[in-house]
């Protein structure tokens, strides 16, 4: 699953690395608000790199809608502020047994819902900025 998560956040031909090479400063922190300047300084954040992108794993429970059952899930997510993007990507196990994967992405001002049932079935659902 992290193959072709990682195979995905390659395709989408995002940033590799940010030109901001100066570090997170007091003044960046002033504008904030207080409780959020006092947890980044209690992280050691001041002084730091400047970060850009982050890359989770998340593992739990997932439905469909409300009242649903609960199905297990496992994803993959990528978030980039230099060139806008967000992938997720997730396995489901529908009905405790079927895998159902799907990606939710966001990248160059379109986003996308994908699934596939058992790699099969699938749809999709795109989304274009102010359409």
């Amino acid at each position: 699953m992290h193959g072709r998560f990682s195979r995905g956040v390659a395709s989408a031909d995002l940033p590799a690395a940010s030109t901001d090479t100066g570090a997170v400063t007091e003044e960046d922190l002033a504008r904030l608000p207080a409780v959020v300047q006092r947890y980044l300084r209690f992280m050691g954040v001041v002084g730091g790199p400047r970060d850009w992108s982050f890359r989770a794993r998340y593992t739990g429970r997932f439905r469909l809608r409300p009242g649903a059952p609960w199905m297990a899930l496992d994803s993959w997510q990528y978030n980039s502020s230099l060139a806008v993007a967000r992938l997720f990507y997730m396995r489901i196990r529908f009905a405790r047994v079927v895998p159902l994967f799907g990606w939710d992405t966001y990248v160059g001002g379109r986003g996308r819902m994908h699934g596939k049932l058992l790699g099969f079935a699938s749809h999709s659902l795109d989304v274009v900025d102010g359409g």
